[in-house]
């Protein structure tokens, strides 16, 4: 099934697809839908996600955030997400991780203390092991993690910025872009040197993951 033909499923069939492909419990699926409902109570008194993607939560979401889990293995279970906001995509991730297994940790960073005080809800919801960092990414300090994530959160740039000191301990990275992913590479590699990978979406044709190792900085 391609990206293009995903957009014109119903809810239904995408909740059905994400059950499939990413072989769901049934537990595990009714809490994404506590999850769900959690979202809108809370987006009526803080900002979380457009209203619009409501309506496309299973693919616009759900789907969006687990795709990354089919570019990681099993002994990744350590990760760190940059500007978690609601959830996305770290929250979702360690509610999947934490399913399979018990030892994983997903460190959640967001500058918003409302944020955060959801991010702890949807944790307890989700029964996903979290580290949850009312800071900004760079009063973050480094630590040994196995993967770092980020989606609509900020450039490449100031992505790989953010992610040298772990990169440097050997964390990969994969983040969530649109479709002005080459542009940002290119303004990235004026900067820092680094190999990388760029996986077709899942849920939507116009964006991609990039996967990227061996970070270094570029010697002026």
């Amino acid at each position: 099934m391609s990206p293009k033909e995903t957009g014109s499923f119903s809810e239904s069939n995408t909740k059905s697809r994400f059950t499939e492909e990413f072989d769901v419990s049934r537990e595990t699926l009714e809490r994404f839908e506590h999850y769900r409902e959690a979202l809108i109570l809370w987006g009526k008194r803080i900002n979380l996600v457009s209203k619009t993607t409501i309506d496309d939560f299973w693919n616009r979401h759900i789907i969006d955030c687990a795709q990354i889990l089919k570019y990681t293995n099993d002994d990744e279970i350590n990760w760190v997400d940059f500007g978690s906001g609601a959830g996305f995509p770290g929250l979702v991730v360690a509610a999947l991780l934490s399913s399979k297994n018990p030892n994983s940790l997903v460190t959640l960073v967001d500058t918003s203390a409302k944020r955060c005080a959801f991010l702890r809800e949807g944790a307890r919801i989700l029964g996903a092991n979290v580290k949850i960092e009312n800071k900004k990414v760079e009063d973050i300090k480094t630590f040994k993690a196995d993967v770092i994530t980020a989606r609509a959160f900020t450039s490449l740039d100031n992505l790989l910025h953010y992610s040298y000191g772990f990169a440097q301990l050997n964390a990969r990275m994969l983040f969530l872009k649109g479709e002005e992913v080459d542009k940002e590479i290119k303004e990235a590699k004026q900067n820092w040197n680094f190999d990388y990978e760029i996986h077709p979406s899942l849920s939507d044709n116009r964006g991609c993951i990039i996967e990227i190792k061996s970070l270094t900085k570029v010697i002026e």
